[in-house]
C-alpha cells in the first residue's frame, strides 16, 4: 500500500513537472510574438523618425520593451533546455525493476563519467571499501593503455592513415616477428649494402622465407627498390617505430573485421555480452528484444549495475539513443547506462552522456578493448 502512495506521489510530481514545462513553452511562444511585434514597431518607428521628430520618445521606449523583451527570451529558452535536461534525467522508474540484495542501492552512488573508468564515490558506510574508484571495463594498468583519440599521438593523421593501408598487405606473420625484422634492419644499415645470400647466411633462413621479410620492408618504404639500401630518410628508431605502428595498424585492422563482419544487432549483442564477461562482468540479465525499454542486457562489477545498450549501425548514433539509455537505467533501478555501438557518436550524443553519467564505446574503443586484453 505504502509502495502505491510513493509511486502516485512520484507521478504526481512528474505531472506537475509536465505542466509547468509547457506552461513555459507556450509563454516562451507568445514571448516570441511579442518580441517579433517590437522588432517591426522599432523599425517602422525608425523610418518616422526621418519625417517625424516627435516620434523620438515613442522609438526609445520601443526600443527598452524590445530589450526587455529579448532578455526574457533568451532567459526562457536557457530555462526550457535544462528543464528538458532534467525531464529526460529523471523519468520515474517502473515498479517492475530488478532487486538484488547483493549489488549498491541506487541511492548511494555517484558516478563521474570519464572514458571506460568511472569513480563510485562511498557515500554510505554500508558500501565495500572495494567501490572506490572501481572500474569500468579493465584494470588500471590496461586501462592507460587504451587510447581513445582515433590515432596514436605519436604519428600524424595522414602518416596513420598511410601506415593503416600499409598493414592491410603486409603479412601478419612477419610483421609479428618484430625482433627478427628489426635486426634484418640493423644488419642492413651496418653493412651499408647487402646481398640475399649474405643475409640468408646471417640469420639462416631460406630464399622464399627471406624474400619475405624483405618484401614487408619495401612495402614499408624503408628499403629504396632502386638500390636496395635503407631509406636514407629514416634513422633506426624512425624504422622500428614504423614497423610497430605498421604491427599495430594491422591487429586493429583484423580486430575490427571481426565484430563489423557481424550480420545484425542480435550478433553484435552476443559478441558484447562475451566481451564483457571477459572483462569481469557478470550478466544477472538478457532483457528480450521486445520489451527490452532502450537496455539489451543488465551486468554488475564490483557491486555496480550497469545497463548496457547495444548498437549495430551504418550511422553514427545521435542524441536519442542516449536519451533511451537515461530512461533505461531508471526503469531498471542501474547506477551506470553504457551503450556500445560498432559507429561512432555525434557532438550533442557524447554532450548529453556526460551531463548524465552515461559512458560511450564506439567502434575505435572497442578494438583498443579487444586488444587490450588478446581477447
Amino acid at each position: 500500500m505504502l509502495n502505491r502512495k510513493n509511486n502516485l506521489i512520484k507521478k504526481l510530481n512528474i505531472l506537475l513537472k509536465d505542466i509547468v514545462f509547457l506552461l513555459l513553452k507556450a509563454l516562451y511562444l507568445f514571448v516570441n510574438v511579442v518580441a517579433i511585434f517590437c522588432i517591426f514597431s522599432e523599425i517602422i518607428l525608425l523610418f518616422s523618425l526621418f519625417k517625424d521628430q516627435e516620434n523620438v520618445g515613442a522609438f526609445y521606449t520601443c526600443s527598452i520593451i524590445s530589450a526587455i523583451v529579448v532578455y526574457i527570451h533568451l532567459h526562457l529558452k536557457k530555462e526550457i533546455k535544462k528543464l528538458e535536461l532534467q525531464r529526460t534525467s529523471n523519468i520515474n522508474p517502473q515498479v517492475n525493476h530488478i532487486n538484488n540484495d547483493n549489488l549498491v542501492s541506487s541511492d548511494k552512488y555517484e558516478p563521474k563519467n570519464s572514458f571506460i573508468s568511472i569513480d563510485i564515490q562511498k557515500k554510505s558506510d554500508s558500501i565495500d571499501e572495494n567501490l572506490n574508484n572501481s572500474k569500468i571495463g579493465v584494470p588500471e594498468h590496461i586501462t592507460k593503455k587504451i587510447v581513445k583519440n582515433k590515432v596514436y599521438s605519436r604519428v600524424s593523421k595522414e602518416q596513420s592513415e598511410y601506415e593503416l593501408s600499409e598493414a592491410i598487405a603486409l603479412d601478419q606473420n612477419v610483421l609479428n616477428d618484430h625482433d627478427l625484422l628489426t635486426r634484418i634492419v640493423e644488419f642492413v644499415i651496418h653493412e651499408s649494402t647487402f646481398s640475399q645470400k649474405k643475409l640468408q647466411n646471417e640469420f639462416d633462413l631460406d630464399f622464399i622465407t627471406l624474400s619475405s621479410y624483405l618484401d614487408t620492408l619495401r612495402t614499408l618504404q624503408l628499403i629504396d627498390y632502386k638500390n636496395e639500401r635503407i631509406n636514407k630518410h629514416f634513422d633506426l628508431s624512425g624504422i622500428i617505430l614504423r614497423i610497430e605502428n605498421a604491427r599495430t595498424f594491422h591487429k586493429d585492422l583484423i580486430t575490427r573485421k571481426r565484430f563489423e563482419s557481424l550480420k545484425n544487432h542480435s550478433e553484435f549483442e552476443d559478441f558484447i555480452i562475451d566481451l564483457v564477461t571477459k572483462l569481469d562482468y557478470i550478466i544477472i540479465k538478457k532483457v528480450p528484444q521486445v520489451n527490452n525499454q532502450s537496455v539489451d542486457f543488465i551486468a554488475t562489477k564490483d557491486k555496480v549495475k550497469f545497463a548496457f545498450q547495444c548498437k549495430f549501425h551504418n550511422a553514427p548514433i545521435n542524441y536519442g539513443t542516449v536519451k533511451e539509455i537515461i530512461y533505461g537505467v531508471k526503469f531498471f533501478d542501474s547506477h551506470v547506462g553504457v551503450i556500445v555501438t560498432n559507429n561512432s557518436f555525434r557532438k550533442p550524443a557524447r554532450e548529453l552522456a556526460d551531463s548524465n553519467n552515461i559512458v560511450l564505446w564506439d567502434g575505435d574503443d572497442l578494438v583498443k578493448l579487444i586488444n587490450s586484453i588478446n581477447y
